[in-house]
């Protein structure tokens, strides 16, 4: 912790130095234009030569102000470094014959692409989009057991999927989701920053989302404390707070909002479609067992 401490203050102070520089380079080249006729003069060289020289000058100062910009960017402070979501369900092992329709992962309808695609997609707007990523997406149970029919039906629909790899902000994330036999352990969502950590524990699936636990600490607290959520943020009325239809009652508040007011609200189809590109992207790096880039 001191070390990283010491490297956020170093660049504070490194980025405060190069702005200084830059600063005094401007104020003086500004200076020095409208002077050249005179300076020409008084050392008996050409203008054409002075000038040519002052923009040199001037060009060289920009791109050096490019390049630090972009170095800044690369290795300054970042304010969220990693990231981690878990979610451990349980009852893979057998299904009425009405839901088992879901174990044919063409249909769509799985593990993949509704268990996981909602809390990663939670995830990703709360900490950033991926640009890089490397995957495994495994069918540990191949066979499920129709509680009604008594039969075995073979299973080709994903139920574990784990995701490391890299936010376009530089963060870094590990994520997990897989439905096993018994006792799965919910959902664990975890922030870690510069600043200090956030959790999310529980909420992971439907009919839990007034149970969540949310969990906070700045650098410089002891432990984690409770944290409430704002209640700038909770939208619904309040017959609706408590139940089940919480977070689907958050969105079409937000929804009602934009048809009204004519405003862009997410998620939209744009949003949509990224999502669905980054689950492609985490099934190619499944198969081809390569890391994919996002796009």
């Amino acid at each position: 912790m001191k070390q990283t401490n010491i490297s956020s203050a170093t660049t504070r102070r490194t980025l405060a130095l190069v702005c200084a520089v830059f600063l005094a380079a401007g104020v003086t080249l500004s200076g020095v234009g409208p002077a050249l006729p005179l300076l020409a003069q008084h050392i008996e060289q050409d203008i054409a030569v002075l000038g040519g020289l002052f923009t040199a000058i001037s060009f060289g100062i920009i791109l050096t102000q490019f390049g630090a910009g972009l170095a800044s960017a690369r290795f300054g402070q970042r304010f969220v470094l990693a990231a981690g979501m878990l979610l451990m369900g349980s009852g893979v092992l057998t299904r009425p014959s009405d839901r088992t329709w879901q174990r044919d992962a063409t249909l769509g309808a799985n593990t993949l692409t509704i268990t996981f695609a909602h809390v990663f997609d939670a995830m990703c707007m709360v900490v950033g989009e991926l640009s890089e990523l490397s995957a495994i997406v495994a069918t540990q149970v191949p066979q499920w057991f129709e509680t009604d029919t008594k039969k075995y039906v073979d299973v080709t629909s994903p139920d574990n999927i784990i995701v490391q790899g890299r936010f376009e902000n530089g963060a870094i994330v590990n994520a997990y989701c897989g439905v096993h036999p018994y006792h799965g352990s919910g959902h664990r969502l975890e922030i870690y920053g510069t600043e200090g950590t956030v959790s999310m524990i529980g909420g992971g699936e439907g009919g839990e989302e007034r149970r969540r636990k949310l969990l906070g600490g700045h650098k410089d607290d002891k432990a984690l404390q409770d944290l409430a959520v704002p209640e700038r943020f909770t939208w619904v009325p309040e017959d609706v707070r408590n139940g089940p239809a919480y977070d689907v009652g958050q969105m079409w508040v937000k929804f009602a909002e934009g048809i009204r007011s004519g405003s862009n609200i997410e998620p939209d189809f744009d949003h949509a479609v990224r999502r669905h590109k980054s689950l492609d992207a985490i099934v190619r790096a499944s198969q081809t067992g390569q890391r994919q880039k996002v796009v």
